[in-house]
């Protein structure tokens, strides 16, 4: 393709390791050789450098995720009390205690954090699929490995999330004006 006939770019060798100082040296005396590359010492360069720079971006990941996952169960908890104030406010004016009101809150973002576990572990399984995919080059492939435990960390942060979510949020049931919001019209 570069016009230059006779030349020849790479040639892949197999021989027995024990030889390989030898093979190095007349490779080294040769003036048409450019360069000798040995597999392993690639394997363990690009594993050193995909090592160095994974690490300080998983942690960087980890910390986003973890506020944002954080947010959202605030954020849920917060939407949840908002709209369901009204509905609060009126158990209350009928007898009910603070901590049966209070369980109609904690029930629905339990159940909703119950929902939303397995939908955002099967999208997260599928999206690592997809973005590993995008990462192949003819040089490289990056397979899926996984394990339990790398589901099961984030599950539980999500869990501890939503529960001190809505304890907070749950304080708001206790600090509802129940004649404003009753009079509210909507």
């Amino acid at each position: 393709m570069l016009r230059e006939p006779g030349h020849v770019t790479a040639a892949y060798l197999l021989f027995d390791s024990r030889y390989r100082p030898q093979f190095s040296a007349r490779a080294k005396e040769l003036p048409r050789i450019v360069a000798v590359s040995f597999k392993d010492n690639a394997r363990a360069s690009m594993t050193k450098l995909l090592s160095q720079g994974s690490g300080f971006f998983s942690a960087l990941f980890v910390v986003f995720s973890s506020l944002m996952a954080a947010g959202v169960a605030f954020s849920a908890a917060r939407v949840t009390l908002a709209e369901q104030e009204r509905d609060l406010a009126t158990l209350r004016v009928l007898g009910f205690g603070r901590r049966e009101a209070s369980y109609v809150l904690v029930a629905e973002l339990g159940a909703l954090m119950l929902v939303a576990l397995p939908i955002g572990a099967a999208i997260g399984v599928f999206m690592s699929r997809w973005l590993m995919s995008k990462f192949e080059t003819d040089l490289f492939t990056f397979p899926y490995v996984t394990n339990a435990a790398a589901y099961a960390r984030p599950a539980l942060f999500v869990t501890f999330a939503v529960l001190v979510a809505t304890l907070l949020v749950r304080r708001g049931v206790d600090r509802l004006d129940l004649v404003g919001v009753l009079k509210s019209r909507d």
